[in-house]
């Protein structure tokens, strides 16, 4: 589950106590009776991200959401998975519009700063126009299943990482002329052997 801030809310305590609870009370014991392996608790405008194990008391979690602003207000499904089991990596809450803004933003940038004869543009725009397609058309399941990754988040970060190599690749421009002349024979032991 997700609580989630809502700053067009009237009153958080009052979606709560809808729950079943009382204020900070009600959402511990909502999810702790939902058995609910941990608590996200997301700040969209911030985005600012705390998770709770449930192994804390019921007060202790009250006290944390209290301290926050007064602007919690509901549970969300964020979906089956409460963890992607990568220490570091975090579930998504809706991570196809992220991904293919990633995509977008990385075609974008291969197009901007890398040229149409370099290898590397060639590659990475095959796979990333391929990924891109794979992502608008279906579900997150069938992502990963397709894409024969575990959790989307994964893909997520390889997107990002795609994305800073453009940039990375931009400035070392390796499809350019070395600086410096090979010297003859250098690359030698790179070609097949002849008969």
């Amino acid at each position: 589950m997700g609580v989630r801030y809502n700053e067009d809310s009237e009153s958080w305590l009052e979606e709560l106590n809808q729950l079943g609870g009382h204020g900070g009370i009600g959402i511990a014991n909502f999810i702790i009776f939902d058995l609910v392996s941990q608590v996200d608790i997301i700040k969209l405008n911030a985005s600012i991200k705390i998770s709770f194990l449930l192994e804390k008391r019921v007060e202790e979690i009250t006290q944390v959401i209290s301290a926050h602003d007064k602007k919690l207000i509901h549970l969300d499904p964020i979906g089956c998975m409460k963890t992607t089991g990568i220490f570091g990596l975090a579930v998504n809450p809706d991570p196809k519009p992220q991904l293919i803004s990633i995509y977008k933003q990385t075609l974008a940038a291969l197009n901007e700063k890398i040229p149409s004869h370099a290898v590397y543009r060639q590659a990475a725009e095959s796979i990333t126009k391929n990924r891109l397609e794979i992502t608008e058309n279906n579900s997150v399941p069938e992502i990963e299943r397709i894409l024969d990754i575990e959790n989307i988040e994964e893909v997520i970060a390889m997107a990002n990482d795609e994305l800073k190599l453009v940039n990375f690749m931009a400035e070392c421009k390796p499809w350019e002329d070395l600086e410096e002349k090979p010297l003859p024979g250098q690359w030698d032991y790179f070609k097949k052997a002849s008969d």
